[in-house]
């Protein structure tokens, strides 16, 4: 299994910090965004390469936070982009890179995402579903599920209905960009981008997934922060100096 870290946006809301710093390098707590997803990443037995997915911007930036880890099976794919108008959106990112990954199955995680929750477990709900996976997390208020893709599942987990920034929200359940995707998935993206789909938001492509193939949601408990914005940034500095043992 290969895990691709989607890491190639430029983060205008959180301008002007990073204009000179990728959102994935941010620091919570004096660490970055992107060691805490590598953390989770790195024990998995399962996962035999890391993939991140950049733009040609930040380049420079993200190869010498990697040289300064010593993370291993890990490199970086550099997207053409070197400002919004020119980036491929998230989807089209990920159809970039699916040469790369051959036959394998393949777990993707958002470059902005901080959560509690062993990847362990969600691979081994993969592997007893044996069809697409998507990570959810109760975020407990219909109004703040609005800005999410929000989610509703049935008895067994499968996922019944998703629908991306609804203004009417389903429920509290809330897609976190963290999927488990069969090679026979990824290879649906062409489809789904030439049937005119949305590059950019994975909730857009798992959308139109659902309503073709059987798809399951993991709940996540514990914390879940979606670094989006100068809010959210504050936010989970300030639960994380509250709590050290989280970071």
């Amino acid at each position: 299994m290969k895990a691709i870290i989607l890491a190639g946006g430029f983060a205008k809301r959180l301008w002007p910090l990073t204009l000179s710093t990728p959102k994935p390098l941010l620091e919570i707590c004096g660490k970055p965004i992107l060691d805490y997803i590598m953390e989770k990443l790195i024990p998995l037995e399962e996962v035999n390469e890391i993939i991140i997915t950049i733009n040609k911007r930040f380049k420079d930036k993200f190869q010498a936070w990697l040289k300064s880890r010593e993370y291993c099976n890990t490199r970086l794919i550099i997207e053409k982009s070197m400002r919004e108008e020119e980036k491929p959106g998230a989807i089209a990112a990920l159809k970039g890179v699916v040469n790369l990954v051959g036959d394998e199955d393949v777990i993707i995680v958002a470059g902005d995402n901080i959560f509690s929750g062993n990847l362990k477990d969600f691979i081994n709900f993969y592997l007893m579903k044996n069809a697409p996976i998507i990570g959810v997390y109760n975020i407990g208020d219909k109004s703040l599920a609005k800005l999410y893709a929000n989610v509703s599942i049935d008895e067994n987990n499968k996922v019944i209905k998703l629908i991306e920034k609804p203004k009417q929200p389903i429920s509290t359940l809330v897609a976190m960009c963290l999927y488990i995707l069969p090679n026979w998935v990824y290879k649906m993206i062409d489809e789904y981008l030439r049937s005119g789909g949305n590059p950019d938001a994975p909730g857009h492509f798992i959308e139109w997934l659902y309503k073709r193939v059987d798809v399951y949601a993991f709940v996540f408990s514990g914390y879940w922060f979606d670094i989006g914005d100068f809010k959210s940034l504050e936010l989970a500095n300030k639960v994380f100096r509250r709590k050290p043992h989280l970071s």
